[in-house]
C-alpha cells in the first residue's frame, strides 16, 4: 500500500491545481528529487495526466507503476 492519504504539498508549499490532478488521475506523489517528482500512478501511459502534473509542477514526472486500490 503506497499511503493511506494523499500528500497536499509540492515542493514545500501548497498547489491547489496540483493536488487537483493527483485526486483527477489518482496519482500519489512519492519524492522529488533535484527537478525529478517520482509518482505512484496505475497508468503510466496516461499522456494526459502526465502532462498535466508536468505543467501544474514544473518538474519532469518520473511515474512507478502501483495499482489503484493501493493509491486510494
Amino acid at each position: 500500500m503506497v499511503s493511506h492519504r494523499r500528500r497536499d504539498y509540492i515542493n514545500g508549499s501548497k498547489s491547489t491545481k496540483s493536488n487537483l490532478c493527483f485526486y483527477k488521475h489518482n496519482i500519489f506523489p512519492l519524492a522529488i528529487i533535484n527537478n525529478n517528482l517520482a509518482v505512484a500512478i496505475a497508468d503510466p501511459l496516461n499522456a494526459v495526466a502526465m502532462e498535466e502534473l508536468k505543467f501544474h509542477t514544473g518538474k519532469y514526472i518520473e511515474p512507478v507503476i502501483a495499482n489503484d486500490f493501493d493509491i486510494d
